[in-house]
């Protein structure tokens, strides 16, 4: 797929209104119900793929307005938080962020869960659920092992730390 370039760090400008605009419609609209998941994905997926300039503009400030969101995700509603772990789940399961991206992600998800109930049991459970098989044998035991160490409660819950560990077992 043709990835925008984005910034490491996800630092974006809205340089184009109609971008914001539409992106702030697109979350409306995604976290309202007006859209599913998967068509939301297959949104982002569609503008991934385009050559068109505007396309490949709304797809990375998407990327950077949820990862912009990341320090929030304690203050949404469960309903909401629900929503946006599917759908980053998802969209990583799809492949639409990869590489540095994906790692950054992957060390915001670490960080906000650390100390904090909600996170872990309503965003990274969500996440992971959303993820696939594929993508957490990906992801790996130094990831695992990483949140297994910060969330105690993830760590104790037998079902998912064993349904994790047959996952990733060599």
């Amino acid at each position: 797929m043709n990835h925008p370039t984005l910034n490491p760090l996800f630092a974006f400008k809205v340089e184009n209104p109609a971008v914001a605009n539409k992106s702030g419609l697109f979350f409306r609209d995604l976290y309202s119900g007006k859209t599913s998941i998967q068509e939301a994905v297959n949104t982002l997926t569609t503008m991934l793929s385009s050559t068109n300039e505007f396309d490949n503009e709304f797809y990375a400030h998407l990327i950077g307005e949820i990862a912009s969101e990341v320090d929030y995700f304690k203050e949404y509603p469960d309903d909401a938080l629900k929503i946006c772990a599917e759908f980053i789940g998802a969209i990583i399961k799809e492949d639409l962020i990869t590489g540095v991206q994906l790692e950054t992600f992957k060390n915001c998800m670490i960080k906000i869960i650390t100390d904090n109930e909600k996170l872990q049991n309503v965003f990274l459970l969500n996440v992971l659920v959303n993820l696939g098989e594929v993508k957490i044998e990906e992801f790996g035991s130094q990831f695992f092992n990483e949140v297994f160490s910060q969330c105690k409660i993830l760590a104790e819950n037998v079902s998912f730390r064993s349904w994790i560990e047959a996952i990733i077992a060599p």
